[in-house]
């Protein structure tokens, strides 16, 4: 009978052995899903962020596009205003001269007048 409570002894240790292992298992298993739960998640942000980050991308570009255009226009632009100021030179430096010769003109004419008008009034 001996022989029997010990193999049953044995046995009983090797049952709560194994018992304590599929605890330990069970414990490893629910931590290994926990952390697949949240790589997944993890994974699902980090899709979520790299798709907005390409939309933003996207629109960047298009924005670029838009603003060499802008830019190629404002420098044609600038250079057809360029072309219209070095035409206008000539015309405004003789126009200087017509300006000067008005300017004195009427400066005499003043001076003319402002004597006749001072003693006049009296």
């Amino acid at each position: 009978m001996q022989i029997l409570e010990t193999l049953i002894k044995e046995d009983d240790d090797q049952l709560k052995h194994a018992q304590l292992e599929i605890a330990k298992l069970q414990h490893d298993n629910d931590i290994f899903n926990r952390l697949a739960e949240s790589e997944s998640s993890v994974s699902s942000d980090l899709e979520e962020k790299i798709q907005e980050l390409m939309l933003q991308i996207q629109i960047i570009r298009d924005k670029n596009k838009s603003m060499e255009i802008l830019n190629c226009q404002k420098v044609d632009e600038v250079k057809r205003l360029t072309q219209t100021v070095l035409g206008l030179e000539p015309v405004l430096s003789g126009g200087e001269g017509k300006f000067h010769e008005i300017d004195v003109k009427v400066k005499t004419k003043q001076s003319q007048d402002k004597p006749a008008t001072k003693h006049g009034g009296r």
